[in-house]
């Protein structure tokens, strides 16, 4: 079997913002027609058991953002100590702006 050398995987760093209901969307990055932008697309490792008790890992998709660094922002200390014990991992994306 051939080898994947496009994809791999960075370790997420977590921060806590303390973000109001109006502010939810502010951060958002905003671009012009068929520009490229480079970020992350963001996921949980998870391990499931499927029938016949074999277990299967499997990549689940939490979000994405445009930047040099993944990160994942998180809105309050609960959030935060949950997705802190998860096994984060981001994979590097390219993002095309559309209208």
């Amino acid at each position: 079997m051939e080898e994947d050398k496009g994809v791999f995987a960075l370790k997420v760093s977590l921060k806590i913002g303390e973000m109001k209901h109006h502010q939810y969307l502010a951060f958002l990055p905003k671009g012009k027609k068929d520009q490229e932008e480079r970020g992350f697309s963001i996921y949980e490792i998870v391990e499931v058991e499927e029938k016949g008790g074999e277990k299967k890992t499997i990549l689940g998709y939490i979000t994405c953002n445009v930047g040099e660094k993944p990160a994942l922002l998180t809105l309050n200390a609960h959030q935060f100590k949950s997705w802190q014990k998860a096994n984060l991992v981001a994979i590097p994306a390219k993002f095309l702006w559309k209208p």
